[in-house]
């Protein structure tokens, strides 16, 4: 009753990007409603609108020899809005024999970007004593296991799954000195902590997740990238940091947004210029190859075009063949936005005649780029086109031959028919007249 408080919000006043999946550089300025500079901690997102399927953003956890460990913290899908959960998965790992039954407490604990902790967190028993009966690690040596997040207006629930067993528990978050609001975007993180009779693990945090209620984009969006935390420019509100990541190709629509909070709480919200789109496809085709012969060296070329209208695509283009694996490997392919670049690629055929397979792809990129079908054959192509006229010369000559074997005697009879009347012929004789010779 005696103090007095703000209402207001930050609001994103510019915000671009340029650069290539190599070193995406963004810049920004956050400032209060009233226009002054805004002291903000937040984190840069990149999403793809168009496409809905997640891969986990993982980081891994430090091992240990002597303490019962958490090996990984993933997030299946780290863009929700509400009316969903969040899905987060990890692993612990028991060191020890595999004999020795550990019970243990897990500890997940929710903080704001820049690992601001304020006091909401949850406390799960895993194991068999008051836990999800899984008994961990007297049989394997690790258990994985699933949480998952929903804001409500109460508080956040969350429910641990043994992904052993299907066992479940389902607990509140306890409220905190700064509350999640379930009625506000924000970005946010979660440090899970095992604690056995060994003693605590060392705590690993998750990748940061966005809460985008109120945003403009779908309910459902793929998670590609985050940023390292940014703290703003207490002056300007300015932020400016780089983005290294190649899984920002192949986006349908590449969207980029900030998310933060001042030290009181209040975040950011959405206008016209809070984001960032742009595609980041790549079309591609390659060039039909003949049949080929065994061990012959093979060139083919692959054609790239770039649909991006601001991001380079800097990428590596690996050609597999079957049975072979990786024969020919170019790094560093720059296609500039909306440019197209021919890549080409040198082999050797298999030693085996048949078919087999060639797919062209690249480890930024998601999806295969191109792919057909080889025929090696016995001969190469040149020899199929010298041996028939090999052969044909080699007629014509036998025939020339024969032709000469039969003219022979007839030329060699001429000198006889020539001769003048009583003249002898010069061919020793054995004492007989000599004969004529008969046409």
């Amino acid at each position: 009753m005696s103090s007095t408080f703000r209402i207001d919000q930050i609001q994103v006043s510019s915000f671009t990007s340029r650069g290539s999946n190599n070193g995406l550089t963004v810049d920004g300025v956050l400032a209060y409603a009233n226009k002054s500079a805004a002291a903000t901690t937040g984190v840069v997102f990149a999403v793809d609108e168009n496409t809905p399927t997640n891969l986990p953003v993982t980081t891994q956890g430090a091992p240990s020899t002597s303490l019962l460990y958490i090996a990984n913290v993933s997030l299946v899908n780290g863009v929700f809005t509400q009316g969903q959960s969040l899905i987060m998965t990890f692993t612990l790992v028991n060191p020890l024999s595999p004999s020795q039954t550990l019970n243990a407490n897990v500890t997940v604990e929710h903080e704001w970007p820049g690992s601001q902790t304020h006091g909401v967190n949850v406390t799960f028993p895993v194991g068999l004593k008051d836990g999800l009966g899984d008994l961990p690690f007297n049989i394997t040596l690790s258990q994985s296991y699933q949480t998952a997040f929903t804001l409500t207006a109460n508080g956040t629930l969350v429910k641990l799954t043994s992904l052993s067993n299907g066992n479940s528990r389902t607990a509140w978050m306890s409220p905190g000195t700064s509350p999640v609001a379930s009625t506000r975007a924000h970005a946010g993180l979660f440090k899970v902590t095992v604690v056995s009779k060994a003693g605590a693990s060392t705590p690993v945090e998750s990748p940061p997740y966005a809460y985008v209620y109120g945003m403009n984009l779908p309910s459902v969006t793929k998670y590609l990238a985050y940023s390292s935390t940014f703290i703003t420019d207490a002056l300007s509100g300015g932020l400016s940091l780089s983005m290294k990541s190649d899984t920002i190709l192949g986006a349908a629509k590449l969207t980029i947004f900030a998310l933060g909070r001042d030290s009181s709480g209040i975040t950011v919200a959405n206008n016209q210029n809070s984001e960032f789109s742009d595609f980041t496809l790549i079309q591609s085709t390659m060039d039909a190859i003949g049949p080929v012969a065994v061990g012959q060296s093979v060139t083919t070329t692959l054609h790239l075009k770039s649909n991006a209208t601001k991001i380079t695509e800097i990428i590596t283009v690996d050609l597999n063949l079957q049975g072979s694996g990786k024969v020919a490997e170019q790094t560093g392919i720059s296609i500039a936005p909306g440019a197209s670049q021919d890549v080409i690629l040198s082999f050797k055929a298999p030693s085996s005649t048949g078919p087999y397979s060639i797919s062209i792809s690249s480890p930024q990129y998601s999806g295969p780029l191109a792919s057909q079908t080889l025929q090696v054959t016995i001969l190469q192509n040149n020899l199929q086109i010298l041996i028939p006229a090999a052969i044909g010369i080699v007629a014509a000559i036998i025939i020339l031959g024969v032709y000469i074997i039969k003219r022979q005697p007839e030329t060699m009879e001429t000198p006889e028919k020539t001769k003048p009347a009583g003249s002898k012929s010069k061919t020793p004789g054995s004492g007989n007249s000599p004969s004529k010779s008969l046409t």
